[in-house]
């Protein structure tokens, strides 16, 4: 019958965060110095805001980047905060990075929940945790990267906000060494976030997400 996503709870903090053990914001990291990260999309926004500075690869569990962080000479590493909230490691973050800057991944901080197709009565159960606004923004954000076809090699990143009535959707696509970069911002009514996260796909594809997306 196939799956679909049932909802999430509430989402943890979605943004971003730089770790480092001798600089206190990216913006202190001297020309040329190293951070390690394992997402393209952190890469891309990386060298739209720093060309200067060399991306290496970084892989392995949280405890194993923490690792290679302490053990290497890298100036930081770029995780996300959830992360490290959920593991109790809020010390080891050194700066928060404005998610309407440094475009979140989609549906990043939130636990999206999967359940079969025709199974009413598990949907039923999940409701006691399902957060609807929580909900409602993923969906908002999935939206989004369905229609720039967007998948986890692409520097892509969506970041949908509900505040009471009212709803702010950021949206990221680059090339992977982060030239023809695409970003904007739209802002309507929180009833409107579904069409919203249509109408800035919409922008993107217009502006030349195909081109940037194949290059």
């Amino acid at each position: 019958e196939g799956l679909i996503y049932a909802g999430s709870p509430k989402r943890e903090d979605a943004r971003d965060v730089f770790v480092s053990n001798c600089r206190k914001t990216i913006k202190d990291i001297p020309h040329g110095g190293t951070i390690a990260t394992g997402s393209t999309r952190r890469k891309a926004q990386l060298l739209h805001f720093r060309k200067d500075l060399n991306i290496i690869d970084l892989r392995g569990n949280i405890d194993t980047r923490l690792r290679k962080l302490d053990e290497g000479e890298w100036d930081g590493i770029i995780m996300a905060a959830a992360a490290l909230h959920r593991m109790e490691l809020k010390n080891r973050i050194t700066q928060y990075l404005n998610p309407s800057e440094f475009i979140p991944s989609v549906g990043q901080g939130a636990i999206g929940l999967e359940i079969a197709k025709n199974r009413n009565d598990i949907a039923r159960l999940l409701k006691t945790i399902i957060h609807e606004v929580t909900t409602i923004e993923c969906e908002a954000e999935r939206v989004f990267l369905k229609k720039l076809e967007g998948g986890c090699s692409i520097p892509i990143g969506c970041h949908a906000r509900i505040l009471n009535t009212e709803c702010c959707i950021n949206g990221f696509l680059a090339k992977t060494d982060g030239e023809g970069i695409l970003k904007a911002t739209l802002k309507g009514s929180s009833n409107a976030v579904l069409n919203l996260a249509e109408q800035l796909s919409e922008e993107f594809i217009n502006a030349g997400a195909k081109e940037v997306n194949s290059s």
